[in-house]
Order: C-alpha cells, then structure tokens, then sequence
C-alpha cells in the first residue's frame, strides 16, 4: 500500500455525506460512465415517454451519490427535463407521503423557469394537488366526527355527497394536468431515494402513488433501495411474491456496481493517507509487512461498500490517537476490519477474551475463562463464524489467525505474554485491551511512557518510580528494549542509573530467587538495550559514561554489562559480532577500566552485599576473566558464609532437564588449568569446606543443599530438592 507523506493530514472524520461530480466531490469510483448510461436510458431516442427505473444496492453501497450523478449528466443536456428530489423519510407520515411528493414536484417546476408554459403546468398542478389533498382529509374524517356535524339522519347522504366529489375532482383535475404536459412536451424525472429507510406501509404507499396517482406522461422515476429490505417490507403486507410485484413497477431494474478490489485499495490508499502525516507502521517490526498481509486479507475481500470503508477509517481514526506506538497498526486494521463488518463477532471477542488469546494471557491476567478446555473455545468460535456469508468465513478466519495466532492451534508459533506485547500485538491482553477500550490495563506501562523515560529528563525519574512502585519493572524493560532502536537516549549515564534501579527492583529480586532465571533475562534486556544504544554514539562519549559508571561502585552491575559489551565489540576475551565499528579503545583503557571493575566487584563480595546484585554471577564471571587471582583469594577466605554459598550456587547451576529442572554437577576435572578458575581453585579446598558443612545440609534452602552434594559426591543434584540423579 503506497502513502502520500506529502498530503497535509486532515485529521477529521468522514460525515458520509453523497458526493455529486463536482470538483469539491469527485467520483473516485469510475461511476460517472454508469451514471451517463442510466441519463441515456432514461431520454435516448429508443426510451418509452415515461419509464419507472429501479437502482438497487445495499445500504451504504453509493445510491446517493449514483443519483447525483445521474441527475447531473441529465442537467448537462440543457433541455427543458425538470429534476425533482424527493426523500419519504423526512416526511414521517404515511398519510401525508402523496401530498409531500406533490408539493416536491411543484416546486421543482416553478423552479425551472417561469415561463407561459410552466405556469399553466405549475397552475394544473396546484389543482391537482388541491383536489388530493380533499381526498385525504375526507379520508381521514372519522365517524363520530360526522355524528357530531350532521346527525345520524345525514351521515349516509353526506358520504355520498363526498364521495362524488372526490371522484370528479381528482379525474377532472388530473386529466387536466395530462393534458398541459402534452401540451407543452416537457419532460420529468424524480428521483426518489432513502426508500429503503421506511416502515412497510409508507413503502407500499409511495410504490402506489408511483403506479396510480403521479403516473404523468413524460415522467420518469428513479427510484433507490436496498432489494432485500423491500422485499421483506412487502412480504410483511402480505404480498406473496414481492419480486413480480416490483417488476410490475419498474420497467428497468439496475444495480449499483460493485466496487472492485483495485477500487477498494485505491480508496483505502486515499484514506490512509487522510488518517495521520506520518507512517503508522514505524513503531513496531514487521509491522509494514503484516499491514500488506491484513490489507489483502482482510480489507479488499471483506469492505463491500464506500461507507463501510468511511465507517472503517472513522474508527480508525479515532482509535489511533491512543494506540498508535502502543499496538502495531496491522491489528488495529485487523480489528476495525472485523468491527465493521461483522460487529457481532467483534463485539463476542471483546466481551469474551478467552475466545481468542492462549490460556497463558488468560491466566496471566486472571480473566474470566468460560471455555476451559480448547474444543469448547472453537465450537464457540465455529458459531460464531457459522453466521458469517460463507464465501466470506475463510478471509474472516485469515484475519483472526493474523491477529490471535493461538486460533491456529500451533503452540510452535506461541510468544511469550511480555514479547507479544513488547511487539503491540493484540494477542498480549494488554494491547488487547488498549486496542479495545482506548486506555491500558491498571499498572501497565505505555510504550509513549518508554519513549519519555528515554528521552526526558524531566519526566524521567516520575516515570520510573512509577514503574518500581507497581512492580512491573521486567515488563518495562522489555518493551523498553523492544524499542531502543527508536529511542533517544539523551542523557545516556542517567538511563544507566535507571537500569540499574529497575534490575534490582523489589520485583526482580524476587523473580530471581532460588534458580536467579529471571535476574538472569533483566539483565539480558538491559544489555541488549545498551548494546543497541552503542551503536548509535561515539568513543568520547562511551569513554565518559563508562568513567562515570565505574566510579559509583553500586553500579557495577550495570558496568558488567556495559564494559562486557565493549570486550565483545573488540574480541577481548569474548569473539562476537562487531557492535560499532568506530568504537576503538587501547589495551591500556582497558585494564584501566577492568581494575577498577574488580576492585567495585571485591568490595561487594568483602562485605557480603555481592547477592544483592540480580546478576551477581555474572559479575563474579566477568572479575575472573580480568583479574583472576585477587578474586580467587577473597572467594577462598570467604568460604562457608551465606552470601558465598548463595553465589557459588549460581555460578555453578549446570543446566536444566526435563527429569528435574535445574540442577549443579560439579567435577574436579572442571577445576583444571583450562578452566575458568585456571587451577588456581583448589577442588580439594570446596570438598574440605563442604566436610566441615555437612552436618547443616539440612538448615540450608535446597538450591545450596544441592551444591553441597553435588560437590561431596561430584554427580548430578537437582535445586528443587537436593536429590540427585540417581534418585530420580
């Protein structure tokens, strides 16, 4: 789908209003060749004097416009033809529908010109009129009335009396009326639409003021409807085959032309382009991509007429102002697509969650799950898709594959609950629900929060605390991280600060105890988030961040990662991918930095306070890579506190199985020169250390039980319960 960037956005939305070919109001639906082919029919030389046409299409389909269109290729003959609009459904009244319809066509002739000719035309009219208005009053003259005027003795003489009247009257004065349209050959169209929008007896009404009381020489109309709804309004009244009827009415029946799917998308594009100056797509990957995939799916087979595409792009629009950067526009499209054609389904989904996201999100958010088990979900679903036009369920279903993948039942293709909505997609409940209700969840963060965060100081720090108060600091981070490649991060040490905040939050913390899983995936974001961030800046400026971070000893694990991703970038100690190629630093800037990172690491590990950092391991990794010996020799002399126990648990946690989960294995052989600890660990001294201990296996939490056996005994012991493989 191509975008006009340049087009000044409007920002308003669509009032449905007809078009009518001018320059103001364009046909963009290649309809003006139709409409000058209904004018020929209408006046070409083989066109009967007076011929009843019939422009049938479903609501919102364009019949207005159709009809403007026509009337203006009649109007382009500049000939004496008379046009005369008339709309029933101002009228209100079944009874007053005739005479509303009379007086419309009275004006429209003295509207044309005024003429000796129109003014005896105008003059019959007004007879004419006169003469049916005294019909329907005398119509509606109720007995008691009568009783009343003129006594029970009268009443039989005065409806004959009326009676009589109204006969002569109405078929002197009409006679008179065909005989002045004769007279002077003037022409006639009325265009009757909205047809479709009255109660059966007001349709049946004007069908026979059509057939009966303005059947005029030289007159035709053209008259506008949804087929299905006459059909059914007829059928109410009793008339047993209401296709016959009509066609005793109309002698031509036509149809609004379809629009076509290149029709559809050239519109579609002309709204896109309307809806924002900017591309919708940016905020999110694969987003560009998806919206081709919803576009084709979705909206060229399923919008069928202009309104349901105004309608469409009107929600849109409205939607938008909350969610964009927040939910990828591909499922917003997604959503308004299904909103607009098939509101029931919509409605169900939004009322019913269950019905569309993975149990995972509906246990994650405690919603209310009626269908337990998964074959109850889909005949929900199948019942649901059951009342949709079936040549229209396999594009329906498409779309709700797109946008909640767990309807395919491919657990294969499942994200993460915090990756779905780190991506904005609408099968994380919380995009769900913004993408719905146009506000998030109580205690979710917003991606336009995420943005501030990195990018103003001055909102920054309220945004953050915000964040820490409601525990939701690894769903942060990860959005966070998500979206680096578009943030600005404009006071890079202030952001490093932060991080270090939200990895050790209360939530993390807690998230890490016991397997430290989850301490290990916030560190994970953040050094993804930095990692990214270094791509973008220069050496001075690594050189002053990493200098100011060093020297803040509590931050040294935000140094780990940030000096980590520095060694990475110049294959010390660790070969990976280039991460900026400018960035060149000395080996002496290195040791420099690498000393004073092991002396911040040191000092936490004297104390005790080295398990407070959420990413403990990895900083006592990272001290043995840069200077091993002095940390050995503290490690050594600590032996057998708890803050040891706890680390050396960490550091050595091998793995996970499906028999157990996560365990430790340790072996002598991995002691040896070639390991990590170069030899200089003694594997003597931890099985000496752990014989002083045995005897408190049992007071200790199971992980460090677990490290203690596996040292006593060198085989596999898993940290749920300190057995070991043997066992299971």
């Amino acid at each position: 789908m191509s975008r006009d960037s340049n087009r000044e956005n409007t920002n308003s939305f669509h009032d449905d209003k007809p078009i009518d070919g001018t320059a103001e109001n364009p046909d963009s639906l290649g309809r003006l060749e139709f409409a000058q082919r209904v004018a020929n029919t209408i006046f070409g030389a083989d066109a009967p004097s007076s011929v009843s046409v019939s422009l049938e299409g479903d609501w919102g389909s364009g019949k207005t416009s159709l009809i403007n269109l026509i009337e203006r290729k009649i109007k382009e003959r500049k000939d004496e033809t008379v046009t005369v609009k008339f709309n029933p459904w101002l009228v209100g009244s079944a009874d007053a529908l005739v005479s509303q319809l009379m007086t419309a066509l009275r004006q429209g002739i003295k509207k044309k010109d005024a003429s000796e000719a129109m003014k005896a035309i105008a003059k019959s009219m007004d007879t004419y009129s006169a003469a049916l208005d005294v019909v329907s009053l005398a119509s509606n003259i109720s007995a008691e009335t009568l009783m009343l005027s003129k006594g029970a003795k009268g009443l039989s003489k005065l409806f004959k009396i009326i009676g009589e009247a109204k006969s002569k009257d109405i078929h002197a004065t009409k006679e008179a009326l065909v005989k002045e349209l004769d007279k002077h050959n003037v022409r006639i169209v009325i265009f009757i639409d909205d047809l479709d929008r009255l109660p059966p007896t007001e349709i049946f009404e004007v069908i026979r003021a059509i057939k009966a009381v303005i059947d005029f020489p030289n007159t035709s109309y053209l008259v506008a409807y949804d087929a299905q709804y006459i059909s059914q309004a007829l059928t109410s009244l009793s008339i047993k085959s209401p296709e016959r009827y009509l066609e005793k009415i109309f002698q031509i029946r036509l149809h609004v032309p379809q629009l076509t799917t290149s029709y559809v998308e050239s519109l579609a594009n002309f709204q896109l382009s309307e809806l924002s100056d900017e591309d919708l797509t940016q905020y999110f990957e694969e987003d560009q991509e998806r919206l081709g995939k919803v576009f084709h799916t979705g909206v060229k087979h399923l919008i069928k007429t202009p309104r349901e595409l105004k309608r469409m792009f009107n929600g849109l629009r409205f939607r938008m102002d909350v969610a964009k950067g927040e939910v990828c526009f591909a499922d917003m499209l997604g959503l308004e697509v299904l909103h607009t054609r098939f509101p029931n389904l919509y409605s169900q989904i939004r009322r019913h969650p269950s019905l569309v996201l993975h149990k995972d999100e509906v246990d994650y958010w405690g919603l209310l799950d009626e269908d337990k088990e998964e074959k109850d979900r889909t005949k929900r679903r199948d019942v649901l898709l059951g009342h949709i036009p079936h040549n229209e369920i396999g594009h329906t279903f498409q779309i709700l594959e797109e946008l909640f993948p767990d309807v395919r039942q491919s657990e294969w293709e499942r994200e993460t609950v915090d990756s779905a909505s780190a991506k904005g997609r609408v099968c994380a409940y919380d995009r769900f629900f913004l993408a719905m209700n146009s506000s998030l969840p109580t205690e979710e963060v917003s991606i336009k929060e995420i943005r501030e965060w990195a990018e103003d100081d001055n909102k920054s720090e309220q945004i953050l605390q915000s964040v820490l108060d409601q525990g939701i600091s690894m769903k942060f981070l990860e959005l966070a991280n998500e979206h680096a490649s578009i943030m600005k991060f404009t006071n890079f040490i202030r952001v490093l600060g932060d991080i270090n905040r939200l990895v050790h939050s209360k939530e993390a913390i807690v998230k890490s105890k016991g397997l430290f899983t989850m301490g290990g995936m916030a560190t994970d974001y953040a050094r993804w988030m930095i990692n990214n961030q270094l791509k973008q800046i220069q050496s001075d400026e690594v050189r002053e961040t990493l200098d100011a971070i060093l020297s803040v000893p509590d931050l040294v694990g935000v140094a780990r990662i940030l000096l980590r991703s520095l060694c990475e970038n110049q294959g010390r100690h660790w070969q990976q991918e280039t991460i900026n190629r400018e960035l060149e630093f000395s080996d002496q800037e290195f040791a420099v930095w690498e000393k004073i990172f092991v002396e911040n690491f040191i000092g936490h590990f004297q104390t005790g306070s080295i398990v407070k950092l959420i990413n403990a391991s990895g900083v006592f990794y990272d001290s043995l890579r840069y200077l091993r010996q002095p940390v050995i020799e503290i490690l050594l002399q600590r032996l057998g506190t708890d803050d040891i126990d706890l680390l050396l648990t960490s550091v050595f946690i091998g793995g996970t199985d499906s028999t157990g989960g996560p365990y430790v294995h340790m072996r002598e052989q991995d002691f040896n020169e070639d390991s990590l600890f170069g030899g200089e660990l003694p594997f003597e001294a931890l099985e000496a250390y752990v014989q002083r201990r045995k005897g408190d296996y049992d007071r200790n939490a199971p992980e460090v039980c677990a490290l203690f056996k596996s040292i006593g005994t060198q085989s596999k012991c898993y940290l749920r319960d300190c057995q070991t493989a043997e066992y299971w």
